[in-house]
């Protein structure tokens, strides 16, 4: 029996403090430590997004001001101001490139124009490499120039558009000069880009150049009237151009770089591997730029990004489903280095959460096929099937009876247990660092566990009591082979309500299995735990009914019930032993009270 995987459910859980009872973040292990509930810490965050849900700050209107209004007045102060400031620069420096030529002063120039908005390192860009004389920069600093250098083009046309209708004949012609030459400078970034080795970092920076060359060129050349033929004119074309091929290679390249370009070292706990956070923020970064790559793509040999693409069980999947797909594909191959028995199914089921997880919750889930999301499902489905097969059908199977050899059924039977026992702890020993971060899957993969190893051991002592006594002869402390029983968290008043009990066998490295609650007609409230029994009463406060529980054979012993009741406990276990005692305690002004209760005795 397996339970039925709902995303919605799953991924409700955003971080939370996880050092409850519930336990650690392996499958099994109770000893784990506290760990977040999909896998990330702050440096698994997305390589290029930042978390599509930050804080936001309580309500903007406070005293009766609109602090967006005031925000959006202040903006406009703040660009005017910027702009009145670079009109003045402008009319400094317009001198210099009126006729006559004066190659040194202009030069001087431009490098004081073009420092004035941040961008004079243009000047010493070729178009063979995105630094300083050849030199290679880092991605991110390619970034911070790309993002320096798109907002100082479009200052420099904003500044241009507003006053070149203010300036005389001659202060426009000037003007026009200072333009030809900032633009020429500033293409060197997009040539320099464009020349960039394919690399995934190179697809967004050229969406990220596509923009502003495509937009605030053509608007100088309509301005100062530069035909086709003008320098500027056919260098921007030529440079969009370029800029365009390289955005459809990387494109066509992208697949190649999801299965090669990231470290693929695999965690050997089973956790989110760092892939995920980068790979799905890049994603996100696509769509950012969805425009311009609609644009890029959309007239060449590549489909349209958001057309469909691929089929995936029977869907026709657009370029970022696709794109998702193959990341899947490529954790699916590389997780075939996990060796170990379940744990490859682990993994897989932690990395499609997280994928999932940040697909919906961002606007990639905008460009996702129906039933995209019900795939996952089941596929994480099965990976709970396919772990259950590899990690605890052979821990149940030592308790089959299925295929009996008559030569040694009496030694099978006698040592069955024995063998259940080593299978048992050995799983568990395997499995105790591993890692099922998210607390939804976690506690459905050891609710999965329970419902299938628990039944087959109840089964079996059901099945064969004169084996279980043979075995509680055979040993010195029966009770050592007893799985013990904790509750949950108890109430201030000592008792706890049993939504849920686990078994765990009292050995290092030991199984917690989570079961369901006791029968209906059983108290529901636990005041104790003993032997592997549990002490249930009916109310909380004012109790009228106690019942000793064992959850492995569904024995009931019903006891004298006293009402306060703190807690209760056995002195040995009510199935091997005739002179058991129960002990319960009350709370007392002057104190606590304990009683005593043998079998046989009145109430």
């Amino acid at each position: 029996m397996y339970l039925r995987v709902n995303i919605e459910d799953v991924v409700a859980y955003g971080r939370c403090d996880c050092s409850s009872s519930s336990g650690g973040s392996s499958p099994v292990s109770v000893l784990s430590g506290p760990s977040e509930s999909d896998g990330y810490s702050s440096s698994d965050s997305d390589e290029f997004c930042p978390d599509p849900y930050p804080t936001r700050p309580s309500s903007s209107v406070r005293g009766g001001l609109d602090r967006t209004v005031l925000l959006t007045e202040s903006s406009t102060c703040v660009l005017d101001d910027i702009d009145s400031r670079h009109q003045q620069r402008m009319l400094a420096l317009l001198p210099a490139f009126s006729s006559p030529v004066d190659a040194v002063a202009r030069a001087e120039s431009l490098s004081r124009w073009l420092s004035g908005f941040g961008v004079g390192w243009v000047l010493d860009m070729d178009a063979s490499a995105s630094g300083r004389g050849g030199e290679t920069l880092p991605r991110r600093e390619v970034g911070r120039r790309v993002r320096a250098w798109a907002q100082a083009l479009s200052t420099m046309e904003r500044v241009f558009r507003l006053h070149h209708r203010e300036l005389t004949v001659n202060q426009v012609e000037a003007l026009g000069e200072l333009a030809a030459a900032s633009a020429g400078a500033m293409l060197k970034l997009a040539g320099a880009v464009a020349a960039l080795e394919s690399s995934p970092s190179k697809l967004l920076t050229s969406l990220d150049v596509y923009v502003p060359v495509s937009e605030a060129f053509p608007v100088l050349g309509r301005m100062f009237s530069w035909g086709p033929s003008h320098p500027v004119s056919a260098a921007a074309e030529e440079t969009l151009a370029a800029v365009v091929d390289a955005a459809r290679s990387c494109c066509r390249d992208l697949r190649t770089f999801i299965r090669s370009h990231y470290p693929w070292r695999m965690p050997q706990g089973g956790e989110v591997h760092p892939c995920i956070g980068f790979w799905m923020g890049y994603f996100r970064c696509m769509l950012r730029n969805r425009i311009s790559l609609c644009l890029v793509l959309g007239d060449g040999d590549d489909a349209p990004p958001l057309a469909p693409g691929v089929e995936e069980g029977g869907v026709r999947l657009g370029l970022v489903a696709e794109f998702i797909s193959c990341l899947e594909a490529v954790l699916e191959d590389k997780s075939a280095a996990l060796a170990f028995p379940g744990l490859r199914q682990v993994f897989m089921l932690n990395n499609t959460l997280a994928v999932v997880r940040r697909a919906v919750r961002s606007d990639l889930k905008l460009f996702l096929p129906p039933g995209w999301v019900r795939v996952r499902e089941e596929r994480m489905e099965r990976y709970i099937k396919s772990y259950m097969d590899a990690s605890w059908a052979p821990v149940a199977s030592r308790l089959d009876d299925a295929k009996p050899s008559a030569a040694v059924l009496r030694w099978r039977r006698t040592n069955r247990l024995g063998a259940f026992y080593t299978a048992l702890e050995n799983a568990c020993s395997a499995q105790r660092w591993w890692k099922v971060p998210n607390p939804t899957l976690r506690s459905m993969l050891r609710k999965t566990v329970s419902e299938n190893v628990v039944p087959a051991y109840r089964r079996y002592l059901e099945n064969h009591p004169e084996v279980c006594t043979h075995w509680r002869a055979s040993t010195s402390s029966p009770a050592a082979f007893r799985p013990w029983v904790l509750a949950g968290d108890t109430y201030s008043n000592g008792l706890a309500p049993i939504s849920g009990y686990s078994l765990r066998l009292p050995r290092l490295s030991a199984l917690k299995l989570v079961g369901g609650a006791p029968p209906a007609s059983l108290p529901q409230y636990c005041c104790g735990t003993s032997f592997g029994w549990l002490a249930l009463v009916d109310d909380e406060r004012s109790p009228t009914r106690l019942v000793l529980w064992d959850p492995l054979t569904n024995a009931e012993v019903p006891l004298p019930c006293l009402s306060p009741l703190s807690r209760v406990f056995i002195s040995g276990d009510p199935l091997t032993s005739s002179s058991w005692v129960a002990i319960a305690t009350q709370l007392k002004p002057d104190g606590e009270a304990a009683l005593t209760w043998r079998p046989g005795e009145d109430d």
